[in-house]
């Protein structure tokens, strides 16, 4: 078993892109989501602020509290939101991987190195 998991990984460094590009994925996916929570954020009528600074530009926000309960609300389901994408894309990456091993395993027999096939694994995780 051992020694057929290092010919698998040892013939197939196509594992290294797709990591890469599931990783790429995420990270794409996080920048998304923290651009959609400083806009949430910013939801909320906001007054000029007297205080005396160099600037003159402060701003607070009005206080209303059903509004900060909608908002938080809001940024609680898109917190959920997040972290159900994340785990989803992380799934799709280890589902790849696992149809690519298992079908490398079973194709394998004495004679002959068996074809992991990560293209057909790609296209199942995602239809």
């Amino acid at each position: 078993m051992v020694d057929a998991c290092g010919d698998f990984f040892a013939s197939h460094k196509s594992f290294i892109v797709l990591s890469i590009f599931y990783w790429i994925l995420c990270a794409l996916w996080s920048i998304f989501y923290i651009g959609g929570a400083i806009q949430v954020m910013s939801i909320g009528n906001y007054v000029h602020d007297d205080t005396d600074t160099i600037t003159h530009q402060t701003m607070k926000l009005e206080e209303d509290s059903q509004e900060g309960a909608n908002i938080a609300y809001i940024t609680f389901f898109m917190f959920f939101n997040f972290l159900w994408i994340l785990f989803w894309i992380k799934e799709c990456n280890i589902f790849v991987i696992m149809y690519a091993v298992s079908t490398y395993y079973f194709d394998s027999d004495a004679k002959r190195e068996g074809r992991g096939d990560l293209n057909k694994g790609f296209s199942l995780a995602h239809k």
